[in-house]
């Protein structure tokens, strides 16, 4: 699976699989003949939502990588790429088969 850039005004925020990527579960499926087969199975943090126009929600798998300040007296945002990427890569790379 490869990288998902989200453009934000212009500026493009890349998402590695590990940011818009679940860990992998463990599920059982049943199959046509009515057995049960344990499978792995690989979800998408990234979903479609009906929200305002104008209007983007971005989880802590987006967010993790980013420093942002809230400006609440502006209703605006201020985002940044963190500069301690190599930290929140050690601390995030440890998500295993649940």
């Amino acid at each position: 699976m490869g990288n998902v850039t989200l453009v934000i005004q212009g500026i493009n925020y890349d998402m590695t699989p590990s940011d818009w990527q679940l860990p992998p579960t463990h599920e059982k499926i049943k199959q046509n003949d009515g057995t049960e087969k344990d499978v792995v199975v690989c979800h998408s943090a990234i979903m479609e939502m009906q929200v305002m126009n104008e209007m983007l929600i971005a989880g802590t798998r987006f967010m993790r990588r980013l420093y942002t300040i809230y400006d609440r007296d502006h209703d605006r945002v201020g985002i940044a790429k963190s500069s301690n990427l190599a930290k929140i890569e050690q601390i995030y790379s440890k998500d295993e088969i649940k």
